[in-house]
């Protein structure tokens, strides 16, 4: 047995033992990851970043900066400011406006905002958005 065939087959044995002890959690996180790829995956950046496209990206950013705190949230609909897409994070159950602005490159993808994260290119966001939905299952 090689090497590569007995660090497969633990790393096996370590997702069997964890999905059995945490089967809700596992399901979860795997339906969040299914749902963020199909929704990034759907995004075409070849032709430049458009409104549609820039509203998922900003929704979903806004989702792994505030974490459990999401569910109170959202974004309002991109606007094209000096050349960058521009949604306003809104809280509470009202929407109230935040004054925080997630920005959205329009040639690259790439993503920011003040306090959080910042991505230089779509595919960089996209990879870090689906290891948190593995990681956190939202």
């Amino acid at each position: 047995m090689t090497v590569k065939t007995k660090i497969g087959l633990g790393a096996g044995a370590l997702v069997v033992l964890f999905v059995g002890i945490f089967p809700d959690a596992v399901v979860g996180r795997v339906f969040a990851c299914q749902r963020w790829r199909d929704e990034l995956g759907a995004i075409d950046f070849s032709d430049g970043i458009q409104k549609a496209e820039a509203d998922v990206i900003a929704s979903r950013y806004e989702r792994a900066v505030l974490g459990s705190w999401s569910a109170c949230s959202g974004t309002t609909t991109p606007t094209l400011v000096d050349g960058v897409w521009r949604a306003q994070i809104l809280f509470g159950f009202g929407g109230e406006p935040t004054g925080h602005w997630i920005s959205v490159n329009p040639i690259s993808g790439g993503v920011s905002a003040p306090g959080g994260p910042r991505y230089a290119t779509y595919a960089s966001f996209r990879r870090a958005a689906l290891v948190h939905a593995v990681l956190y299952g939202r």
